[in-house]
């Protein structure tokens, strides 16, 4: 232990005096350039572009070659800039170092920046738009480095920016200064506050829960590629899909209500990383003043902001809101594949869901509504064939939402399989699970402690009961507990690597342990969380010896015919019965291995609950 601890001194003091050496090169490169007169570019970007002479290709020394000083970002003096309130929920440590360099480098006249990234880098894709706004017209180059790049294309484009700095004078800029409009109670009032679509029923819901508070809220319309593709015209393009897609619905809302932009404002959560979500609040308001919308206001009501106001009864309603969506859902799921008559499930949906949000708008819970839900969908009369159980987890809005994820749930269903959602309160339970996790660290309060602890008990709580008013129809379509799927999770991931991929790992693991045929883990192009969730599976396939299929989507492929091919390959395959998969000689029905066992009946299709028979069992 004692020569660890030396060892760790000792390269702590080696690191603050390289660094301390790299801040006294600063110090007398920059005033050599003052005294000359020279032009210097910073370099933008991490470590591993901006200092690994193979991986950028030597193009620091290109730069020079072209007559300007290239300065990495270690040796500007960043301690002496204020990034600006608005950065403050940028969670990334070398992110924050880049926005700093860039004000530095917009406010220095004979400064400009390079900016060194890689291809489909994901904090990126909303750190270069930022540094963009810093910039203003200050000239600025952005090289995207990848594996297949040649230097001969990268010098051209250096050669061209070494010639626009030529012809543009030196110059400073105004700094980015965003002023945030209030979005308490009172604010709001006489503004529309529009919810993303984030889920095809809890959307509506969670609007009508908000109304009850005195509020106009209202559900988004379903995003279509037209809108898509007017929120993707307003980013660089390279940001995760539920960015571009929210904003263009926002933004067709507006233009399309007959009334001024300042009647409306933007339900967007937010959160403290590392995934991007945590920015798409301050990139849609980077968008919305760069419209002109300065005055339209971006609510991200958290414990942070003490909810700007909001009442615990409305909190803990629009909580019962996201629930209840969910539920209709999974029952929907549950019904459609085995309806005799084609509709029924749909019709039955609309008027629950109408039902529903006639209640919550006053403010009370659907008890008798929810009762009479499952009795809807109870009396449908179904066919009794087996069909193919695939799970479906991953990214919260991909998974959810039927634009992002180019209508998986549909695909699956008309490939002959049955689709269980991961829903929305998984991820509301997991945060609540992970402040509980931090409040027994010694040093919490005994209020953090209790907090946590009544937090949880309430929202479990309120969940269960909501499931207990649907009767034997979801009893083999209940969510596991939380804190098993962080365990399941943890036997890949450590739980102290918080967010989403352990819980996308952990309710895969327990998809399988609750019959799913098949699993369908959802992400955006290039989500963090996604690409590493997607290596893991391959070791997961192994060990279970179930199908993941990792699907990544951008808004403009169409994807999904490969989930029909895994779904249609397992009808053809049959049912697993004792450990072994039968061949089903029809596609559509279960065949001969059902005559031979049709206790497999039981484990998916909807009359086995009603007939008592147990599912785990069978």
């Amino acid at each position: 232990r004692r020569r660890v601890v030396r060892a760790f001194e000792a390269a702590v003091a080696a690191q603050k005096s390289y660094e301390d050496a790299m801040q006294k090169a600063g110090v007398r490169i920059l005033a050599e350039l003052e005294a000359s007169g020279g032009r210097g570019v910073v370099i933008l970007g991490r470590p591993y572009n901006v200092y690994d002479l193979g991986a950028n290709l030597s193009l620091p020394r290109k730069i020079a070659d072209l007559g300007l000083t290239p300065i990495p970002i270690d040796l500007l003096p960043l301690n002496d800039v204020e990034l600006g309130g608005e950065f403050g929920n940028m969670f990334w440590d070398y992110g924050r170092k880049i926005l700093l360099a860039a004000r530095w480098v917009a406010s220095k006249s004979n400064f400009n920046a390079v900016y060194f990234s890689n291809f489909s880098c994901g904090p990126d894709s909303f750190i270069q738009t930022y540094v963009e706004e810093i910039m203003g017209d200050k000239p600025m180059l952005t090289l995207e480095l990848d594996e297949h790049g040649a230097d001969a294309g990268y010098v051209t484009r250096l050669e061209a920016f070494a010639d626009v700095l030529k012809a543009t004078p030196a110059s400073t800029t105004p700094r980015l200064n965003i002023k945030l409009p209030p979005t308490d109670r009172a604010s709001l009032a006489g503004r529309t506050l529009w919810f993303p679509p984030l889920h095809p029923v809890s959307k509506t819901l969670m609007a009508a829960a908000i109304s009850s508070a005195g509020l106009d809220g209202r559900a988004l319309p379903d995003e279509t590629p037209e809108m898509f593709r007017k929120g993707r015209d307003q980013c660089r393009g390279s940001e995760c899909i539920p960015a571009p897609s929210t904003l263009g619905a926002f933004l067709t809302a507006m233009e399309t209500s007959g009334r001024p932009p300042s009647a409306h404002a933007l339900f967007m959560p937010t959160a403290t990383g590392p995934c991007r979500f945590g920015n798409y609040c301050l990139l849609d308001r980077v968008v919305l003043d760069r419209l002109g919308y300065k005055d339209v206001p971006i609510v991200s009501w958290s414990s942070a902001n003490t909810y700007d106001g909001l009442d615990l009864k409305t909190r803990r309603l629009m909580w019962t809101s996201v629930v209840c969506g969910d539920i209709l859902y999974k029952l929907r799921c549950r019904v459609k594949p085995y309806e005799e008559t084609e509709g029924l499930t749909e019709a039955a949906l609309a008027v629950s869901i109408a039902e529903m949000e006639a209640v919550f708008k006053t403010g009370r819970e659907p008890v008798e509504e929810m009762r009479r839900a499952a009795a809807r969908f109870e009396a449908i009369p179904l066919r009794h064939v087996w069909k193919p159980l695939v799970g479906i987890v991953g990214e919260i809005y991909v998974r959810c939402n039927p634009y992002c994820n180019d209508r998986l749930v549909e695909h699956i269903e008309n490939a002959g399989g049955e689709a269980w959602l991961a829903p929305i309160s998984e991820w509301i339970l997991y945060t609540a699970y992970m402040e509980s996790m931090r409040a027994e660290n010694p040093d919490a309060s005994i209020l953090a402690k209790y907090g946590a602890i009544l937090r949880n008990r309430f929202l479990e709580g309120a969940e269960n009961r909501m499931y207990d008013l649907t009767g034997p129809l979801l009893t083999h379509r209940r969510e596991p507990d939380i804190i098993k799927t962080v365990e399941a999770g943890a036997r890949y991931i450590p739980r102290e690597f918080v967010g989403e991929t352990i819980i996308t790992i952990g309710r895969a693991v327990e998809f399988f342990g609750q019959g799913a045929d098949m699993v369908v883990n959802c992400a955006p192009f290039g989500c963090m969380p996604g690409t590493i969730t997607s290596g893991i599976f391959q070791k997961i396939e192994r060990d279970y010896g179930v199908p993941v299929a990792c699907m990544f989507y951008d808004g403009e492929s169409s994807l999904n015919n490969r989930v029909e091919t895994y779904v249609r390959n397992l009808l053809r395959r049959g049912p697993q019965i004792d450990g072994r998969w039968r061949v089903s000689p029809d596609p559509a029905v279960l065949g001969d291995a059902g005559a031979e066992s049709g206790q497999v009946e039981a484990v998916h299709a909807c009359g086995g609950c009603a007939a008592g028979m147990d599912g785990a069992e069978n």
